[in-house]
């Protein structure tokens, strides 16, 4: 039996699932292109508006009318996504405040949990993110294993980064 590189012990929190669902919510190139587009429209709309406003003597709802469209789409980035996550995280009783345990060979890691256990080897994973909190280990373009940065041990960050790169992840 091999020896794992490192194990790491994590509980699946409301708040790290709001985290990892902003971050791949947000990193979809057809999101992030409707939001610039939409910004674009408003900023040009508020042009129009403010233009007309100064020259055309037109009303103050051509300026208030982009700002309310551009609150909004604030909202909807921030507010709006972590309801809808908060909602998908309560939604699915089996892995509210779950406790895994995740043992990183050189080829494959483990993840047991009171439900079951899986095997994963590196080179059919989609992806490894890495944000300033959080490792993602991403097991399909929309699903994966979240691990706090705070929950690994010395030298796992640099063993994710090195499976990352040769794999190409």
């Amino acid at each position: 039996m091999d020896t794992p590189v490192f194990t790491v012990r994590g509980q699946h929190t409301e708040e790290e699932f709001i985290r990892f669902y902003r971050f791949v919510a947000l990193r979809s190139k057809k999101v992030r292109w409707t939001y610039g587009i939409l910004f674009g429209v408003c900023l040009l709309w508020l042009l129009c508006g403010i233009y007309g406003n100064l020259f055309l003597d037109m009303s103050a709802i051509h300026i208030l009318l982009p700002i309310a469209v551009g609150v909004w789409y604030v909202w909807a980035l921030t507010g709006g996504l972590n309801r809808k996550a908060a909602k998908l995280y309560h939604g699915s009783k089996l892995s509210e405040d779950i406790e895994y345990d995740m043992s990183f060979f050189e080829d494959h890691f483990d993840a047991v949990d009171p439900y079951g256990n899986s095997s994963v080897p590196f080179d059919r994973m989609h992806g490894i993110w890495e944000t300033p909190t959080n490792f993602y280990l991403m097991t399909a373009p929309a699903s994966g294993v979240v691990l706090r940065k705070e929950d690994l041990p010395e030298g796992a960050a640099e063993f994710l980064r090195g499976v990352k790169e040769k794999y190409k992840l």
